[in-house]
């Protein structure tokens, strides 16, 4: 576990000193500067505050950390994705956790002792641990796969539905981010002047210097996708004096960088109407899924804490602009909302969907039940005509026929009360039974029930394989019930059939008398 969490990070360490050496040589740079450039850019990975020349940076680029947490979430998936001990995992989560968190001191330690002689300071010890250790702690939960998220609920008896759950809140922040950057590409695009304006004010620009600020650009490019779909959900951004929503807009000078030239300079009054893709982000978000309201309460929560933790590493100070991000609270408030109300719409919509696919197999196979409760007034008056024509023996009393009716109609009503009862008694549910059978089995052999002194594993592919096997039992469950409801429609159509016959033969006997 020391090498799936340790081999990463020294990788990023080496290709960090590489580029360091290679600036420092190429731009003659004394080579003092070495260890401030590699210590910064570790702080700069783990989007820890940069302190230098009088001024903080804090709202730093995601993309490299995006890399950092999808190549440590790899090495991780790969190490458990089959079986695990929860040893296992406790030692990943120590390595996962001490490795970066050793590297940052290290790193701190060497900003402390270069800002003894260079214009920089070391940043807050404890928000640059805290940064680090929330970013790794990320790319564990997301190595560890839903698989062995599911395995460790049920081990511990926990409710497995916030996986599902937590499942629709990562699916509706991805579709937010998408639709954040195609919204930025598409007022770009119609905003390109706005580029050349940019440009216009660096008169001696080379083609390098041109690079160097796509490139920086290129690599906040997340962090704009990330502004653009919280305004979306109808949240705040601000830039120092500036702030930037679907609902107005107040531009102030802002860097000259080109993806700050994406910026209209005014709100257009159609810009509401893209409100509607944050609704169209939850329920892409939701396709596919069983909404309940518990499911809706998870998803939605653990939504609002995602958008918020993000929104939070994209808010701090750039420079003289002073305090710069998303309106955190906004945006994670606003993310619950969404997420709930299309979460219980959705829930609404399937249980009417439901309602009414049952309705149509109830209405039929009552019609004939009234039927033959209710017999029509032509073969009721046929049988009274034959009765009255009737003339009682002489050795038998009057009423004894019907005495003897009675009898025979009561002993059938117990003889089909009774193959009710027995119908019922054989009616048993497979829950219950397994249930049963499981108790059975503890009983008889309490030695099994005792725990194993061995180290705990757990196997993520053989919850999966019981998953499925619950999905297709449910299935032919439903399908079985299914075909013995029309079974029972059948056989009360065939009965309501054959009892019209012997009304039309009663009916026929009393004309013929």
């Amino acid at each position: 576990m020391l090498l799936t969490v340790g081999v990463p990070n020294l990788a990023v360490i080496g290709t960090i000193v590489v580029i360091a050496l290679a600036s420092v040589l190429l731009s003659s740079a004394p080579l003092a500067w070495l260890p401030s450039i590699i210590g910064e850019a570790w702080m700069v990975l783990n989007l820890v505050p940069v302190h230098a020349g009088g001024n903080t940076i804090s709202v730093l680029p995601f993309l490299p950390t995006i890399g950092l947490v999808w190549l440590l979430a790899g090495r991780i998936h790969r190490a458990v994705k089959h079986k695990v001990s929860v040893n296992d995992l406790l030692l990943l989560l120590a390595c996962a956790l001490c490795v970066p968190v050793l590297i940052t001191l290290v790193a701190w330690f060497m900003l402390w002792d270069a800002g003894k002689v260079y214009d920089l300071a070391a940043p807050n010890l404890a928000v640059a641990v805290l940064r680090v250790a929330v970013i790794h702690l990320v790319a564990l939960a997301l190595g560890m796969g839903p698989r062995l998220w599911t395995a460790l609920l049920k081990r511990y008896g926990l409710p497995v539905t916030v996986v599902a759950s937590a499942q629709v809140a990562f699916r509706f922040i991805g579709a937010l981010l998408v639709a954040g950057l195609a919204l930025l590409l598409v007022v770009g695009l119609f905003g390109w002047q706005r580029q050349d304006e940019i440009l216009s004010s660096y008169p001696d620009l080379p083609a390098a210097g041109a690079a160097v600020l796509y490139g920086l650009s290129l690599l906040y490019l997340p962090n704009a996708a990330l502004v653009a779909g919280a305004n979306l959900l109808g949240a705040e951004f601000h830039m120092g004096q500036a702030s930037v929503s679907l609902f107005s807009i107040h531009l102030v000078p802002l860097p000259p960088l080109p993806l700050v030239g994406v910026i209209p300079g005014s709100a257009p009054a159609w810009a509401l109407v893209l409100l509607v893709l944050a609704g169209v982000a939850a329920a892409w978000a939701w396709r596919g899924k069983n909404p309940s309201p518990r499911a809706a309460v998870e998803a939605s929560v653990l939504a609002g804490l995602s958008v918020a933790l993000l929104a939070a590493f994209t808010t701090g100070e750039v420079g003289v602009y002073g305090a710069t991000g998303i309106m955190v609270a906004m945006a994670g408030a606003l993310a619950v909302v969404w997420v709930l109300v299309i979460g219980l719409a959705a829930w609404a919509i399937s249980l009417w969907q439901d309602r009414r696919a049952k309705a149509p197999a109830v209405a039929p196979a009552a019609a004939p039940a009234a039927a033959a409760a209710s017999p029509s007034a032509d073969g009721a008056r046929a049988r009274e005509a034959d009765a009255a024509e009737v003339e009682p023996d002489e050795g038998v009393p009057a009423g004894a026929d019907s005495v003897d009716s009675a009898e025979e109609a009561g002993s059938g009503a117990d003889t089909a009360a009774d193959a009710d009862v027995a119908a019922d008694a054989e009616i048993v549910d497979p829950d219950d039974a397994d249930g049963a059978e499981a108790v059975n089995a503890d009983a008889e052999d309490p030695a099994q029930s005792e725990p194993d002194d061995g180290p705990e594993i757990i196997d993520a592919e053989e919850v999966a394989a019981e998953e499925a096997a619950a999905e297709e039992e449910d299935d032919a469950t439903a399908g079985a019930g299914e075909d013995a409801g029309q079974a029972e429609q059948q056989a009360a159509s065939t009965g309501d059939e054959a009892a019209d016959p012997a009304d039309g033969v009663a009916r026929g006997g009393s004309q013929k008398d």
